[in-house]
């Protein structure tokens, strides 16, 4: 039988929220805290932060973008006017996959 959430959270040692906001880059000062483990940020701290690229977005927008692609590529083909070989089709349909794989990565790796 699969483990609940609280058996799995049990399996963990919670660290200290300033060591957690010290890994990031925030001071001890600007966290609202709530005990030992949980901290807030007031907005204004959350504001001043840097700006980060969100590549993620990026690649989740262009998914969308190319599925109203292959909608226009689709009609082309019920009206019998395609004009891309097969070989930009066989191209053209791994691109998604490339991208879905580039998500993943951004998001277990977290490079930003």
């Amino acid at each position: 039988m699969a483990e609940g959430d609280i058996e799995i959270a049990r399996q963990y040692k919670l660290k200290p929220i300033d060591d957690v906001a010290a890994k990031l880059g925030l001071d001890r000062e600007h966290l609202v805290h709530y005990g030992r483990y949980k901290a807030k940020l007031p907005l204004d701290v959350v504001r001043s932060l840097p700006a980060r690229p969100d590549a993620k977005l990026v690649l989740v927008t262009a998914l969308s973008a190319f599925h109203f692609a292959l909608s226009r590529w689709r009609d082309a083909f019920s009206a019998d006017s395609n004009k891309h070989s097969t070989q930009f089709f066989r191209i053209v349909n791994e691109l998604p996959t490339l991208a879905m794989i580039a998500i993943v990565l951004l998001v277990v790796v977290k490079p930003f």
